[in-house]
């Protein structure tokens, strides 16, 4: 048995909390890099590593190491981004279980008025397909 990939799911999880929260057309989410988002709030989710972990010495792999990058971008004010990056922070760690490894607000070069904050989770995924 091969370890599940849980990247999408935990995608699907902060998107569907997201909706819950702000709506659906409320805000705007992509795995697909964008450098003009469609719209504000809005999060790009971006797998960083997923290798193998806790393997066997018949060398079969019994777990993966997710890794993954959000960016949360918002363009109405400083408080209103720090609510909606805390919103995905306390999504992706309490609901969704992963710990978060970064969280920092980042000057966006090619906009001032839009705010984003970086955040990395990791988890390591045991869940078998």
């Amino acid at each position: 048995m091969a370890v599940k990939d849980k990247i999408p799911d935990y995608f699907d999880e902060l998107v569907t909390a997201l909706l819950d929260e702000y709506g659906d057309g409320g805000v705007s989410y992509s795995r697909n890099y964008n450098d003009s988002p469609p719209s504000f709030p809005h999060i790009y989710f971006k797998r960083l590593d997923s290798s193998d972990a806790l393997p066997t010495l018949s060398g079969i792999s019994k777990g993966m190491n997710n890794s993954i990058e959000i960016n949360a971008y918002h363009n109405e004010g400083i408080a209103k981004a720090e609510d909606f990056a805390m919103f995905v922070r306390r999504t992706m760690t309490d609901e969704i279980g992963l710990r978060c490894t970064y969280f920092n607000q980042v000057d966006n070069v090619s906009d001032k008025k839009i705010i984003r904050y970086v955040m990395r989770f990791q988890t390591l995924s045991t869940e078998t397909e």
